[in-house]
């Protein structure tokens, strides 16, 4: 769908600025807490520290070692710089190193419970950073009951049912790869939507039963379902085992008492909060004007319902998220920029500047080389 400039923009700037304004309405709850540490954030932390301390190094107090913070920054990151081009560019296979396929390339299991981008690789053996990052975000700070529950998580939900699914024949796996993100038809072919529509890009159940249905890798398929399932799953958890912590915290968001961050960071003028109800007002405009002007086939109420889900999960999420659950949202993303501030001590005004001011920019910028790749890249959608 051709929509144009105009509604790309009021979208984009408006899912933003609601972002940033809902974080800034929840910060009471989500940012100023002692309790809430966001431990993601301590990396960051400890880097910026560590570059702005200008303190010289003690070795009675770093074992003996005198190098500068500055220094011993430079020499990693210059290692980690020169060994990147080893997995990523000269030997790829260093980044998903499924050694067991090389012994019998052509068989077919064998890559399907070993191969590394098209099987399951069941010895997930990398060499690459990025690849660990990626998945695990940022292990070395996790907690590792965190990591062991992600692994038993994957191990039962992920592997044992995809092969349970893909050996038995269930959903036609048989005839599908086992680990692919791309949508078949009835003769194996990549799924062609354009023939399942109707006038104005509707869906159109006859042509739809005419055609054929969609049938997915027993993998993109428990995507799908988990992912449904681990949203009902987080408010379900948050009932049972929070719900009186986020009463106390509603009750008590006004008078808690505050740690030592909270202390220092009373020394600045804080947002008043008509700002970031402004910033709401404003993204709600902002929403509505580009659905009611465009034909972007989304109620207008819609935009509503959106917003109070995002409500919801914004204070069920970080509750969860906290114990090791990696899961990321916008509204989160601009949570963690609040809270790394409120460490850092960054007045409350400049850091709201910064979000609100770099957040636009983005928009702009994103849609321009979006639109920018789509016109000038031939088959740039093309899998």
């Amino acid at each position: 769908m051709e929509i144009g400039w105009g509604f790309q923009l009021l979208f984009a700037l408006s899912s933003q600025v609601v972002g940033i304004a809902l974080a800034g309405i929840f910060r009471r709850f989500l940012v100023w807490p002692a309790a809430m540490i966001w431990p993601g954030q301590f990396a960051n932390t400890a880097l910026f520290h560590a570059l702005h301390d200008k303190r010289p190094s003690n070795p009675s107090e770093t074992d003996g070692w005198s190098i500068s913070r500055y220094r011993y920054f430079i020499y990693v990151m210059a290692a980690a710089f020169f060994w990147y081009w080893i997995p990523g560019v000269l030997w790829q296979g260093l980044s998903v190193f499924a050694f067991v396929t090389w012994i019998r390339p052509n068989n077919v299991v064998l890559n399907q419970l070993f191969g590394g981008f098209s099987g399951l690789s069941l010895i997930p053996i990398t060499f690459d950073w990025t690849y660990v990052s990626a998945y695990l975000l940022d292990p070395l700070l996790a907690p590792a009951h965190a990591i062991v529950n992600t692994l038993i998580g994957l191990t039962v939900f992920i592997i044992l049912a995809t092969i349970g699914i893909s050996y038995t024949g269930a959903f036609y796996s048989a005839y599908l790869p086992i680990n692919t993100s791309s949508t078949f038809d009835n003769t194996q072919q990549s799924y062609n939507v354009t023939k399942i529509l109707g006038e104005n890009f509707s869906f159109d159940e006859q042509k739809y039963k005419a055609y054929s249905p969609m049938f997915l890798a027993p993998t993109f398929a428990l995507n799908y379902g988990l992912s449904f399932a681990a949203l009902t799953a987080a408010v379900v958890h948050i009932i049972l085992f929070h719900r009186k912590e986020i009463w106390h915290r509603f009750t008590a968001a006004r008078e808690q008492e505050p740690d030592i961050h909270l202390i220092l960071m009373k020394k600045y003028q804080e947002v008043p909060e008509w700002w970031y109800a402004a910033l709401g007002a404003v993204s709600i405009a902002l929403g509505l004007a580009g659905i009611l002007a465009y034909d972007s086939q989304l109620p207008w109420w819609g935009l509503f319902v959106s917003i109070i889900i995002a409500a919801v999960f914004i204070l069920a999420g970080p509750d969860v998220y906290d114990p090791g659950n990696h899961k990321y949202s916008t509204l989160q993303v601009f949570c963690q920029d609040l809270k790394i501030a409120h460490y850092m001590k960054i007045p409350p005004r400049v850091t709201f500047m910064c979000q609100a001011v770099a957040a636009v920019w983005a928009c702009f910028v994103q849609i321009a080389v979006m639109n920018w790749t789509l016109g000038n890249i031939e088959n740039v959608c093309a899998s």
